[in-house]
């Protein structure tokens, strides 16, 4: 009976092990099969082709260190691949940052899954490149989560969170979706988040895009519920305060209950609006994406009116959209399908780690030392 019951667990164990590295087996079957979305080797090529004729030297990552100062002001963790073996070969003030933590481990784990060739290479850990500033002349190849589209030498991974797994997200997605379908959503556009963006003081909190979403909500509250969740990145106190006077703070609500609103708002903060563009993808909801100079490694593939429904980068138009979406209904529900096939073909897990895997491919086909 204990040999039995032994076996039991056994069974249970190796189910369990199965699912949770099932994106491996997926993923080591793509990369086998040449099953690679066409779009992701366009793309990956399209990111290096600046360094396509010059190669990556050795030289190149040594100047990024040097020019990063002494204090690691760019947040830069440098990695070698080293026979299957992933290596930190600096990573000045980080050791405990847990954004270098989540992307070590999918290194590792995607080092276990398929065979990574052998090659060295720089992470920036900000949001963006482009959150760096220009303050000094800072040039790649340097890897980033996000960039601007005029960022011709930061080579684009999927970021910290994607990396970490939207396992858990997807789920409260899932069940949200199944307890509110479209009949039963609510005609109103929805978005909650911080003050990120920039530094806002007195005379140029308005210029932000948070703000301003913000500041159209209040004006047309039938149509938009936006607020700030917290105030942060603030030069001075008066703004908090002008803020909070004029009601642009409000309700926390996780992602599960926002899905309970038809029309989704993507705003970029600092950068792109990482987790957030995912989950909505792969909601119920539709997504109205303001127009932004930020992308990540997979937004040049969605399309305006086939994934999301346009608006203008300071929101000018969004009430005009969100009443072509209430009058346009099914076209809005195909908008919806639209993304959540995309999101389905291409931003799972495996889907995610082969974007990586072919990124470092290309790196190393590119590193001449």
């Amino acid at each position: 009976m204990r040999m039995v019951f032994k076996l039991f667990l056994s069974a249970i164990f190796l189910v369990s092990s199965v699912q949770a590295d099932e994106w491996q087996f997926i993923l080591k079957n793509k990369i086998l099969n040449n099953e690679i979305p066409l779009w992701m080797i366009k793309e990956v090529e399209k990111d290096f082709d600046p360094l396509s004729k010059t190669g990556i030297s050795k030289s190149d990552l040594e100047k990024m260190i040097q020019d990063n100062g002494p204090n690691n002001d760019f947040l830069l963790v440098r990695y070698e691949i080293r026979n299957g073996k992933i290596l930190i070969k600096y990573n000045q003030g980080l050791e405990d940052y847990q954004r270098q933590k989540i992307v070590t481990r999918a290194l590792e784990t995607l080092a276990a899954a398929i065979t990574l060739p052998n090659c060295e290479f720089i992470v920036s850990l900000h949001d963006s490149c482009a959150c760096i500033g220009n303050a000094r002349d800072f040039r790649g190849p340097v890897l980033s989560f996000a960039k601007s589209v005029t960022d011709f030498y930061s080579i684009m991974i999927p970021d910290f969170e994607a990396l970490g797994g939207y396992s858990r997200l997807l789920e409260e997605v899932r069940l949200a979706n199944r307890r509110f379908p479209w009949r039963r959503k609510t005609s109103q556009a929805f978005w909650r988040g911080n003050s990120t963006g920039g530094s806002l003081n007195l005379h140029n909190y308005f210029s932000f895009p948070r703000i301003q979403l913000v500041a159209l909500s209040l004006k047309y509250p039938e149509f938009l519920d936006a607020r700030l969740m917290g105030l942060v990145q603030l030069e001075d106190q008066a703004v908090a305060e002008l803020l909070t006077q004029q009601g642009y703070l409000g309700n926390f609500l996780p992602t599960f209950n926002h899905m309970q609103y038809k029309y989704q708002i993507l705003v970029d903060g600092n950068t792109c609006a990482y987790s957030r563009a995912v989950w909505e993808l792969f909601s119920n909801s539709v997504m109205f994406k303001h127009e932004s100079p930020n992308i990540q490694w997979y937004y040049n593939e969605l399309v305006p009116f086939v994934h999301y429904i346009p608006v203008a980068n300071d929101f000018h138009d969004l009430i005009d959209k969100i009443h072509w979406a209430m009058s346009h209904d099914s076209e809005t529900q195909q908008i919806v399908k639209n993304a959540n096939e995309f999101a389905h073909k291409n931003l799972k897990h495996e889907d995610i780690m082969l974007y990586l895997y072919l990124v470092i491919k290309k790196y190393a086909e590119l590193q001449n030392f």
